[in-house]
């Protein structure tokens, strides 16, 4: 489902990537990553935009304080249900859910969210995509795309987003 940050969401997301850039550099901590070519500041811009619009799809909420050891895997965002999501970003559509190494520990969160950029909308993202942690622990598979082992799942075994929205308002309706 597309949602297109706006102009002024993207200022305040942008403040907040430098916010936790600085608090990296002061610590001397590199982000890990897929792509080399981008800059630590660029990863994070990627990662909050996709974490800030599954969060305003989701009626989430943003865990974003900057913490010194890192998030603690509270999760990218809170839903509404309590339960916790890590939100990954890709480049492209159809790559994969993946974890930045092989151990399944890695893992905490409740569920998984996968969202991509959009085709046809300048700042629009495509959140897609999402499927729980028993799921990928029981369906993901080591791969290495040349930045060491990872565990990864396709989105082809992920659940559309609409159904994770359906749980969400079933939940809210506390039928």
């Amino acid at each position: 489902m597309l949602y297109e940050i706006t102009a002024a969401e993207d200022v305040g997301i942008r403040k907040a990537a430098e916010a936790r850039q600085q608090n990296k550099q002061i610590r001397q901590i590199s982000s890990k990553r897929f792509d080399r070519s981008k800059t630590d500041l660029e990863i994070h811009l990627e990662g909050m935009r996709a974490e800030f619009a599954a969060a305003q799809l989701l009626g989430a909420e943003l865990n974003w304080e900057l913490l010194v050891g890192g998030d603690k895997n509270r999760g990218d965002i809170t839903l509404p249900d309590n339960r916790t999501a890590s939100v990954k970003f890709r480049q492209k559509k159809g790559w994969d859910f993946a974890l930045q190494s092989s151990d399944p520990r890695e893992f905490k969160e409740d569920i998984g969210i996968l969202v991509y950029p959009h085709a046809t909308h300048f700042r629009g993202l495509d959140i897609c995509r999402w499927i729980s942690r028993g799921d990928f622990l029981r369906l993901a598979e080591v791969r290495n795309y040349g930045y060491g082992d990872r565990l990864v799942v396709s989105p082809n075994f992920m659940s559309p987003i609409e159904e994770l929205i359906g749980q969400i308002r079933l939940a809210g309706s506390g039928i």
